[in-house]
Order: C-alpha cells, then structure tokens, then sequence
C-alpha cells in the first residue's frame, strides 16, 4: 500500500538557483514545460507481514465491529492481523499512545501508521477526539461502549461509529471506527 503526501515543487531554472512554488505555481510552470520533481512523495506503508496467518486468525476470530467480547478478540490478534479488518482500528496503551494503527483506519484519516505509532491520540493524532463524548469515557478502568461521532480534524467531516473498549486488567484499550455511511 503506498500513500501520497503532497510537497512544494521545486524548479530548477535554466542558469539561476531552483526556488520553492506553490501549488498553483507549480502547475504554471507544467504548463510552460519547465522541468519540475515529482510533486509526491511515496512511502511504503507494507511491512514484511506473513498476510497468510494474519488472514487465518481473522477468519477464525470472525472479527466484527458490532460483535461481543471485541476487545477479548482484538488482544488475541497481533497487530499485522489488524490490517484485514474492515473497520478502523487504533490500539492503544493505557497512556492513550498509540502501539498499533490499521491500514483501514489509515485510509480514513490519511495519516500513515509510522507517523502515528508511538504518539498521543487524543492530543497529538485527533484532537478532536479529546471530549467527554470520547477521551474522558477512558477513565473508567473496564469500557465497552458505542458512540456516534462525527470525525472533522484535518479532512471534511465524516459519520462514524465508535466502540470504546478498555481493560485495565490487561493494560490495552481501543478505538473502533466504523463509517455510517459504508455501502
């Protein structure tokens, strides 16, 4: 899976030193045929993940957003296995820093599990996140419970369904999204 961070172009003019543009610059200067650097960045978001037993321990767990004992069935998986879930899934330490990141939950937010992995969720990942409605319903030492929500930090806003789940007992808690509006 690769995703795409856009970046100023940078243009190297004939005789003079390159110099920085803006988006609509840059298409400018495509227009006029000078010779720009790609205007995205690619990065390999695949791991070396054996996908074979990820995809066995799914099927076995049939792991599903609305089912009981999720947060039981999310422990027992590993985190390469999170990637197969059709839903969005953000693991976390009792601290609220993130351990693990799906490739679905990815694709929603547009934020690259390297860049979230080992940072504060509610304030440095989706601050908008960091309400009584969501963070503060971690306090509880056991939690399992659903939420509507309405994600709206750095894209449009976006239905989802949240479960908060938590234990205590086994230091983890997680975040599951799932969009409303998924066809």
């Amino acid at each position: 899976m690769f995703t795409f961070k856009a970046f100023p172009a940078i243009v190297p003019l004939a005789g003079r030193s390159a110099r920085r543009l803006g988006p609509k610059q840059a298409l400018g200067e495509i227009n006029r045929k000078r010779i720009i650097q790609p205007r995205f960045h690619i990065k390999d978001m695949a791991s070396t993940v054996e996908l074979s037993s990820a995809a066995n321990q799914t099927e076995q767990l049939n792991v599903r957003f609305d089912q009981p004992h999720l947060l039981s069935a999310l422990c027992a998986l590993n985190a390469d296995a999170y990637d197969l879930a059709d839903f969005g899934i953000v693991a976390m330490g009792l601290d609220h820093v993130v351990t693990a990141y799906n490739l679905w939950e990815s694709r929603l937010s547009g934020l690259s599990p390297a860049n979230v992995i080992g940072r504060h969720f509610f304030t440095e990942i989706a601050p908008c996140t960091n309400n009584y409605m969501v963070s503060l319903r971690y306090e509880a030492a056991e939690l399992d419970e659903m939420v509507n929500y309405v994600f709206s930090y750095r894209l449009r806003p976006v239905k989802v369904r949240l479960r908060l789940l938590k234990s205590a007992e086994q230091g983890r808690q997680f975040l599951v999204v799932e969009r409303e509006d998924r066809p």
